[in-house]
């Protein structure tokens, strides 16, 4: 069985496109490019990276295309141009499904995130048998419970570091548009720029950190944390708890499905 799929992770902000290896849990190249208003415009970037990774990578047999949205829109011209692709075999969209491995206890599963049972397969094959935490740092962060019994309890879901930049700029007269990345934080913030990062950097991590702990106190079992996400890095350095970091998180997660 041939253990290579691309995935594709459509977040609200970008797209991110990988060739997976389900065997090893790993993945070989990514292309990342930003989500546009235009259906056609990213139908034909998808079109263009898978081909550049199946060609990159030396990828002759037809593989499987494994899909992880977060967004609605319609998906039929996508649909119509990956049949004309040669090295897509079929095509699956992530969804609740009651023959995912693990249960899932959620009021209604339907409406559980496709990203978020994306990350939970990853953790499930990634560490069987474990009790796991996933944290995904994007426009929105995620804190999923995965439990060694092989169920999903539920989980939180808190604004990004960027969407709560993006939201201060919004709903203020004075304050700047910034952008999140990895720097050094000054104390006490000496700017306005620095103050704006400072309290937001500060309070994802101390967010994040209290969740984590609420979790074990509840749960009274200690849990392996997985994070990923592109606003990890900016909090990172203000995480005090043990976890592993994976960029490919929700592209494995999704190759997996």
């Amino acid at each position: 069985m041939n253990p290579f799929v691309i995935a594709v992770d459509i977040g609200n902000t970008n797209i991110a496109i990988g060739l997976v290896d389900t065997k090893q849990l790993c993945c070989l190249q990514k292309e990342t490019f930003s989500l546009t208003p235009s259906i056609k415009h990213n139908s034909d970037n998808i079109i263009s990276a898978i081909e550049h990774l199946c060609n990159d990578q030396g990828i002759v047999e037809p593989v499987d295309l494994k899909i992880c949205s977060v967004v609605s829109f319609s998906y039929d011209l996508l649909l119509y141009n990956l049949s004309m692709v040669t090295q897509i075999n079929r095509t699956r969209f992530i969804r609740y499904s009651e023959t995912l491995p693990f249960g899932v206890q959620y009021k209604n599963p339907d409406h559980l995130g496709t990203d978020r049972i994306a990350n939970c397969l990853y953790g499930f094959y990634k560490y069987p048998n474990e009790n796991i935490i996933l944290i995904d740092i994007g426009t929105a962060t995620t804190i999923d419970i995965l439990t060694e019994e092989k169920v999903f309890i539920g989980g939180y879901i808190l604004p990004g570091p960027q969407t709560q930049l993006e939201s201060l700029h919004k709903e203020t007269s004075n304050l700047p548009l910034l952008d999140v990345k990895r720097e050094t934080l000054i104390y006490p913030p000496d700017s306005t720029a620095m103050a704006i990062k400072s309290g937001i950097y500060h309070s994802v991590a101390g967010g994040i950190s209290f969740i984590v702990a609420k979790i074990e106190e509840e749960e009274q079992k200690k849990f392996r944390i997985l994070a990923s996400g592109g606003g990890w890095k900016s909090v990172e350095p203000l995480i005090r708890f043990p976890f592993e970091y994976d960029e490919y998180l929700t592209l494995v997660g999704t190759g997996l499905y």
